[in-house]
């Protein structure tokens, strides 16, 4: 087993992009290896990932071929953070853990 890390490690203003071809989806999981997934608060699935960052109008190559699969979401700001939406954000709800931490959940 490899862990390719992505060459732009270097970039202190990104995050660090690696890669696990092992990995999957927690719901695809054989019934011997698969995990609880029920959520204490209900939550089922991440649907939008987002980097908020002040370095976002320039990322490097490695970090636009990520974005180019719609899979994660990057835009310009004052601070580094990350948002993350659960179950397509439709109950409307939002918590901010700034600034002790630098993360945004919406569901």
């Amino acid at each position: 087993m490899s862990i390719a890390v992505g060459t732009n490690s270097d970039v202190l203003t990104e995050p660090m992009l690696f890669q696990i071809s092992f990995g999957k989806r927690p719901d695809q999981y054989s019934a011997q290896k698969s995990q609880p997934l029920d959520h204490g608060v209900g939550f089922r699935e991440i649907t939008r990932v987002e980097l908020v960052s002040p370095a976002a109008n320039n990322p490097s190559p490695e970090l636009q071929a990520v974005l180019e699969t719609n899979q994660l979401k990057l835009r310009i700001g004052t601070e580094y953070f990350v948002e993350l939406g659960f179950d397509g954000e439709v109950q409307g709800q939002q918590v901010d853990f700034r600034p002790g931490l630098p993360l945004i959940i919406s569901w």
